[in-house]
């Protein structure tokens, strides 16, 4: 049997990682090394998460606007007043929500890290 001993840089941390076949295998951790802003956001997707979050903050914040604005036959302000706040809603749900998948698949990657 043959195996190959190589080096692996992971966001957290340097691995020694021995492959034997197809699978390799983590036989130790070094010191911890700094990772930038620009690739933690890469390794969280957030983006993807961010773009989730912008159409379920959308569709959440149509269906509050059609439900209390649109579908009365009486509002008591300006239905322009309503599309401000249904605005504000999407964007905060948008930003709650990328935030929240961003975090959650940072955690994932640590986990995965330390396994």
């Amino acid at each position: 049997m043959h195996a190959t001993v190589y080096r692996h840089t992971e966001m957290t941390a340097n691995v020694a990682v021995l492959c034997s076949g197809d699978k390799p295998t983590r036989v130790g951790h070094d010191s911890p090394q700094t990772a930038t802003l620009g690739q933690v956001l890469v390794a969280a997707n957030a983006m993807r998460n961010l773009g989730f979050g912008l159409v379920v903050g959308g569709v959440i914040a149509a269906g509050v606007y059609y439900a209390f604005v649109i579908s009365p036959e009486e509002t008591v302000h300006s239905p322009a007043y309503y599309l401000g706040l249904a605005v504000v809603l999407g964007v905060s749900i948008a930003l709650l929500l990328g935030m929240i998948l961003s975090v959650v698949t940072l955690a994932r990657l640590d986990d995965s890290g330390h396994s």
